[in-house]
């Protein structure tokens, strides 16, 4: 019994194929395109801390469209989406 629990416990990769089908579709769209969630780093509840972590987003935000603009040579490359903060 106590061999099984290790077992069970023990780290193994892990892909989309390897994960529950319900799980990928909370985080994938059919066509492949992933939701991305983020946190302010420190103190929610600090107005400066979310006004960097506000505009760290924009950046990014502004960062990835940049890069959707040009063209791409990498194939398989997947776009970014941001969840904006609530």
């Amino acid at each position: 019994m106590q061999e099984q629990l290790k077992l069970l416990l023990q780290a193994q990769p892990v892909s989309l194929k390897t994960l529950p089908p319900d799980l990928v579709r909370s985080w994938q769209t059919p066509e492949g395109i992933t939701r991305v969630e983020s946190a302010a780093k420190g103190d929610p509840d600090d107005n400066e801390t979310l006004r960097k972590f506000a505009a760290a987003v924009l950046a990014a935000s502004q960062a990835q469209a940049d890069r959707r603009a040009k063209p791409r040579s990498r194939r398989g490359w997947k776009s970014l989406h941001t969840v904006s903060p609530v």
